[in-house]
């Protein structure tokens, strides 16, 4: 299976929430790191952040664009609200060890009718 298809059931487990095939996909000592966030360290904490993350909403995900080069997959995606951003997969063999996001919060929160956060 290549890269891309692993991004690809990773998306669809994903905009399905299931956290357990989710986490099939993520190596252990996985980060995640979102640029409007402070990064994740290891595959527990990683699904606590996504179970919150579910918990309060219905996050969806469709991939617009995919490269996939040696051990990495860019994607370009947006959400049902018209939201756009890129992630970057970098792998250690069939699983996930970095996963960066590229996004602005306050877009985020004004394309989600959330409140703007003051930090």
């Amino acid at each position: 299976m290549s890269l891309k298809q692993i991004i690809e059931k990773f998306i669809n487990y994903y905009n399905e929430q299931n956290l357990e095939k989710l986490m099939e996909i993520y190596a252990d000592d996985a980060v995640n790191d979102q640029t409007a966030l402070k990064p994740i360290h290891g595959k527990e904490s990683i699904r606590k952040m996504l179970q919150e993350q579910f918990s309060r909403m219905k996050a969806q995900c469709i991939i617009q664009n995919m490269i996939e080069q040696g051990n990495c997959v860019a994607m370009e995606w947006t959400d049902p609200s018209g939201f756009r951003a890129c992630t970057v997969f970098y792998f250690r063999g069939d699983k996930i060890w970095i996963q960066k996001g590229y996004w602005d919060k306050i877009t985020y929160c004004k394309y989600h009718n959330l409140d703007i956060p003051r930090e």
